[in-house]
């Protein structure tokens, strides 16, 4: 049975097209490790969470994201791009490709 994500269409449309962009979510731990995980809701061929050793580790267009909205509170209601992502709490980022 697929997961009912439709709870989070209308958040995500803040910042994007959820039918045609891809999100993800990146989680940032202490030690410098991240977890990116997918939570759009268009197809992707592997949507299995990836594990990152650094923030440098990862792709550009991802750390480029993160650095942008890093300056933003760590608010969702206040911290929303469109194209680029929300920063949803001090250490979990939903980012757009």
């Amino acid at each position: 049975m697929e997961p009912d994500y439709s709870h989070l269409r209308g958040s995500m449309r803040m910042i994007c097209d959820p039918e045609n962009d891809y999100i993800w979510r990146v989680e940032l731990h202490d030690d410098g490790r991240a977890k990116v995980s997918y939570i759009g809701f268009c197809p992707i061929d592997d949507d299995a969470p990836k594990k990152y050793d650094a923030l440098s580790d990862m792709p550009e267009w991802m750390q480029h994201r993160i650095a942008a909205l890093y300056m933003m509170p760590p608010d969702p209601e206040e911290s929303a791009v469109f194209g680029i992502g929300r920063r949803i709490n001090d250490t979990v980022y939903w980012i757009v490709q």
